[in-house]
């Protein structure tokens, strides 16, 4: 006699109870073929290796002004790319499309596989809480609170304890080399430690998508150089991280440089290196 179908419910990655018959399997197990007895096929995790991407985004304003014309580009998970471009080429729209702030005129926007154009608003909230972390030229700290406390607040939507998120932040502050200054207020800070502080700010939620928006436009070169410095080691880490910038030497230090002019990509390293 069969048995009946094991229908038990279990969680997903995000604690939800679902049914077995709405979940996608997540591991791909290998069948043991005894080849070397001391080698042991063990199941391996898949991963969507596109993180985000943009089909034939078009984004147009009342006017009509059209900012964006027919954008399609994939990133990559774990990638470190640069967006360059002059000011009014598109950057910051592409930008808040990508990081799911505002919404195409058409085309699809897709994060870890997801299509976030058909979510709801507090849905794309909570993928941006969970998914992603922004950096942007001015800084946004809250002066009466001490660059822990800065820290903390971002992840106060999470739904992190307090205590918790207080580690955390103070993990995040040592991250970027600023464990010595984690109780000072931002107006006791240069800029460019006020930049490290929002760059832990990004990084303490453990976000797997980083966006820095000209994260080095408001600082002197040293502290810009260091900046960079301090986002190409979390790439290095495993966080994927796209900056926004419109300078070429900037964009020059990540391996990968996407063009853009007049709302649209002119050149992109990895399609040339692919293609070479």
């Amino acid at each position: 006699m069969s048995e009946a179908p094991y229908r038990e419910s279990v969680l997903d990655v995000t604690g939800t109870s679902v049914s077995p018959d709405v979940v996608t399997p997540t591991l791909v197990v290998t069948p043991r073929v005894v080849v070397n007895p001391a080698v042991v096929v063990t199941p391996t995790l898949v991963v969507n290796p596109t993180l985000v991407s943009l089909t034939d985004v078009v984004k147009t304003y009342p006017g009509p002004l059209t900012v964006l014309k027919d954008v399609s580009v994939e990133i990559g998970a774990g990638e470190e790319a640069a967006i360059v471009g002059p000011s009014g080429s598109g950057k910051t729209t592409m930008l808040s499309i990508m990081g799911i702030l505002d919404r195409p005129t058409s085309g699809q926007v897709r994060i870890d596989g997801m299509d976030a154009g058909s979510l709801p608003e507090a849905d794309r909230a909570q993928l941006r809480a969970e998914v992603i972390g922004f950096v942007f030229q001015q800084f946004f700290l809250l002066p009466t609170l001490s660059a822990v406390e800065n820290v903390a607040e971002g992840m106060l939507y999470q739904g992190i304890r307090r205590h918790v998120r207080r580690q955390k932040a103070l993990e995040a502050l040592d991250r970027v080399g600023l464990s010595s200054r984690a109780h000072h207020l931002p107006g006791q800070l240069s800029g460019g430690e006020q930049q490290r502080v929002a760059i832990a700010r990004a990084i303490a939620g453990g976000p797997r998508l980083l966006f820095a928006d000209e994260p080095t436009g408001a600082l002197d070169q040293t502290s810009g150089h260091m900046v960079v410095d301090y986002l190409l080691q979390i790439a290095s880490e495993g966080t994927t991280v796209v900056v926004i910038t419109h300078d070429q030497g900037l964009a020059s230090r990540f391996s990968r440089q996407i063009s853009l002019l007049d709302g649209q990509i002119v050149a992109d390293s990895a399609v040339a290196e692919g293609d070479s």
